[in-house]
């Protein structure tokens, strides 16, 4: 069976682009931890992010788990992965101690919920950067760390070029993610 793409979505970025991108990112996420929010009004002083992650001793960041390449566990139980090395780097940041960090997997659905809520630090998982997300959720995203695209793939002999060849056609996405929206 032969595999064709049709690609509808995507581009390419250098490695340089994708190496600065990471560094600005967790050089960004080590600044997002430090802006606490308090206001004049408050009467009681809320400990910032960064002051509650110091005095935990511990990161705590919510990853996929699932996603090789970005975060999931090796053969012997670990965690690693891009997403992974992003919470090492800013574990090792604030703690000199790399390994200062607890992880937690999440799915797309509940990702955004487990942030809010307090019960992880810093998402670094696989996730869109939209508008809507960041207003609907209340969320500063760092810096982009990898670029995708999208495309869907069918057989040779299929008669598909188009997307429009796709009409009538049942195609297969997670819940809860842009890829979703997309199509």
């Amino acid at each position: 069976m032969r595999i064709r793409a049709i690609p509808f979505l995507g581009g390419q970025v250098s490695r340089l682009a994708v190496k600065l991108a990471i560094w600005i990112s967790i050089v960004l996420a080590c600044f997002g931890l430090v802006t606490g929010c308090t206001t004049e009004a408050s009467l009681t002083y809320k400990p910032s992010l960064l002051d509650q992650v110091i005095s935990r001793g511990r990161l705590r960041c919510g990853t996929n788990g699932e996603l090789p390449g970005f975060s999931f566990l090796d053969p012997q139980g670990r965690y690693v992965g891009l997403d992974v090395d992003i919470c090492r780097a800013i574990a090792a940041a604030l703690f000199d101690n790399p390994n200062a960090v607890d992880y937690r997997s999440l799915n797309a659905k509940e990702r955004f919920a487990v942030l809010q809520s307090g019960e992880i630090d810093i998402l670094s998982r696989n996730t869109t950067v939209t508008l809507g997300r960041a207003f609907a959720n209340g969320l500063d995203f760092a810096p982009v760390v990898f670029y995708d695209g999208q495309g869907i793939m069918v057989r040779q002999d299929s008669q598909i070029s188009t997307l429009e060849d796709l009409k009538g056609k049942t195609i297969c996405t997670a819940q809860s993610t842009t890829s979703r929206l997309l199509l």
